[in-house]
């Protein structure tokens, strides 16, 4: 009898302590539990808003990576006008370098020009004082 009086006290230390475990420990899961459930739900909408935040991230990308691309098309603009103006810019000299040898040419032949008429001036001068 005594090993069934100490099943007895043994069956209800564990019903008492079954019985404190709902009482006090389950409604307090249960808390737990519906607070989870509350942060979850939060942290959903979190988590939705930057879905959000990211996709417009993605179109703010989409939008630079536009604006780089026409960035990129005035660079080559500039180089191209930059280029044709350089080569425009060697093509003047090159025509000015043979203008200023044409000019030069011309004014070399009518220094020598001047200097005949000189001459032929003098020797006409002194025909005519020959003459005389």
């Amino acid at each position: 009898m005594a090993r069934s009086a100490n099943i007895g006290i043994a069956m209800s230390v564990v019903e008492d302590a079954r019985k404190v475990m709902q009482d006090l420990i389950a409604p307090e899961l249960r808390a737990l539990s519906a607070r989870l459930d509350a942060v979850e739900k939060r942290l959903d909408a979190i988590d939705k808003r930057f879905d959000g935040v990211d996709k417009r991230f993605d179109g703010v990308d989409k939008r630079f990576d536009s604006v780089d691309k026409r960035f990129e098309n005035v660079d080559k603009k500039f180089d191209d006008v930059e280029r044709r103006a350089e080569q425009r810019h060697q093509d003047l000299l090159r025509h000015m370098d043979a203008r200023l040898d044409d000019l030069g040419f011309l004014l070399r032949k009518s220094m020598e020009v001047k200097e005949i008429v000189e001459r032929v001036t003098a020797l006409e001068d002194r025909m005519k004082q020959l003459a005389h």
